[in-house]
């Protein structure tokens, strides 16, 4: 687990809260100041226009261009209208609220429309409220009201950010979740087909001899279809979200188990494994490498006479080697995903991975696994 979702997700958040915050506190400030100097018939025009504000504001959120629009359309009327009837300049005018609901637009234009829609609107936005400032008659009011603009923009900008490294982090979780069930499917379900399809061939062989070997064939074939059937569950499961776990959890007692049916299925078998060394952290990856290396063996390679698997302990950590002395089947210059998933599975946890031709004869498949992994 590295924490890279938890704390994107934590970072949008938090962003979204300090913006809801700062539209909430913004809004209220602006509309007291706006009734808190005004009086009678001139209140009476601040608190419609604080009640318009706060519709588009609370529109915002969906509809940013209406919002944004509107708002500095009937802003800038009333700035207009105020000029013409010479109360410009008067202290007892309002507009504040304006000011904020604009700036609640331009930030919802910054965070969810392309440049392309947002800029006019946020433009519209700076010349009503710069208005508004001529409206009160404060030179320097001008560029308060435009820096208020301009914080809300940055703010909206920064959430855009937020909302596109969630997506990023959300496709990335997705894609290794995608891999881990191609890999889980490819190692477990393709295992215990690929033996099925030998032991059929087998079976086929000894058909019209003794029936011994045709019963322990087919006993074989049953088994392995019944592994099949039980990881295709459990990967079902998975996918469904009853809380089976993904990520294989085999172990040594798996691994004996894994040597031992390919064993009875006629695979000339040498072992030499260190138990020792197999750790409970390393254990699902060793199993997946040596399944995947027999799994390749069985499909890959004809003429074997021994295929010998060995785990030991080599420069602090367990290497893992298969290698066969059959001749190569549809092998070269295809490597497939068995040997693309060990190699994935290998660099995860810090180690080394090799598969190639033997000189002479045969293939080999290594892996160098450190028992615990470097930062």
């Amino acid at each position: 687990m590295t924490g890279r979702p938890v704390s994107r997700g934590h970072v949008a958040t938090l962003l979204s809260t300090v913006v809801l915050t700062g539209k909430v506190l913004g809004m209220t400030a602006f509309v007291l100041f706006d009734l808190a100097g005004t009086g009678g018939i001139i209140r009476m025009g601040a608190l419609v226009a604080a009640a318009f504000a706060v519709g588009m504001a609370f529109i915002s959120g969906r509809h940013p261009l209406i919002a944004v629009y509107a708002t500095a359309v009937a802003s800038a009327g009333m700035s207009a209208l105020t000029v013409l009837i010479g109360f410009a300049g008067s202290a007892r005018l309002f507009g504040l609220a304006e000011v904020a609901a604009l700036a609640i637009a331009s930030s919802d234009l910054a965070h969810r429309e392309t440049p392309t829609r947002a800029v006019p609107g946020i433009a519209a936005a700076a010349i009503a409220s710069a208005m508004v400032a001529f409206r009160l008659g404060d030179g320097s009011a001008t560029i308060v009201l435009l820096l208020v603009l301009a914080v809300a923009v940055t703010m909206g900008i920064l959430l855009r950010w937020a909302d596109r490294n969630r997506e990023m982090t959300e496709d990335m979780t997705r894609s290794e979740e995608r891999m881990a069930i191609a890999r889980e499917l490819h190692d477990g379900v393709a295992h215990h087909v690929s033996a099925i399809v030998v032991q059929a061939q087998a079976a086929l062989a000894a058909a019209g001899d003794d029936p011994a070997p045709l019963r322990a064939a087919l006993e074989n074939i049953e088994r392995s279809g019944a592994a099949t059937m039980t990881s295709m569950r459990r990967l079902v499961d998975a996918l469904r979200g009853d809380g089976a776990p993904l990520t294989p959890m085999a172990g040594v007692e798996d691994l004996r188990d894994l040597l031992d049916e390919a064993a009875a299925s006629g695979m000339p078998l040498e072992v030499e494994i260190d138990e020792t060394v197999i750790t409970p952290a390393i254990a699902p990856s060793v199993y997946r490498i040596v399944q995947e290396a027999i799994t390749n063996v069985r499909r890959h390679a004809r003429g074997i006479e021994k295929v010998s698997v060995e785990v030991k302990a080599i420069d602090g950590g367990a290497q893992v080697t298969v290698a066969d002395d059959g001749d190569p089947v549809e092998r070269a210059g295809n490597n497939g995903h068995g040997i693309t998933g060990m190699s994935e599975r290998v660099a995860a946890l810090g180690g080394h991975f090799w598969a190639g031709p033997r000189p002479g004869r045969g293939w080999s498949v290594r892996a160098w696994i450190p028992l615990e992994k470097r930062r």
